[in-house]
């Protein structure tokens, strides 16, 4: 009986990492970006560190030109397996093969 009113530490990591929100699909630079904005597996994430860092990326990439340096630097400890697209998008703008301007993926990806 009291063991379902007590909550655990993993409870209240779950419902703090849920409190965690990353930038909106509407305000993405553009479709791709749009998409991983408002990934399912974002809301999956359990872990309020990995939420956390997840959002970080996120806020990185939510601009119309990434500063290459910031995401250098938040790379370096390693980016989140969790939602896949993530670590791919990431690793192609470190690599160069997608642009820093965020509004000419598309492009590019067309091309």
């Amino acid at each position: 009986m009291f063991a379902s009113l007590v909550k655990t530490q993993q409870d209240f990591e779950h419902e703090k990492a849920k409190k965690i929100l990353g930038p909106r699909p509407d305000t993405a630079p553009n479709r791709l970006l749009a998409y991983l904005f408002a990934h399912p597996a974002l809301k999956e994430i359990r872990e309020v560190k990995t939420k956390e860092k997840v959002v970080n990326f996120l806020k990185i990439l939510n601009k119309r030109k990434i500063q290459i340096t910031m995401l250098r630097s938040l790379s370096f400890r390693g980016i989140p397996e969790q939602p896949k697209i993530l670590r791919m998008i990431v690793w192609k703008v470190l690599i160069g093969y997608l642009p820093i301007e965020t509004h000419k993926w598309e492009q590019h990806i067309k091309a």
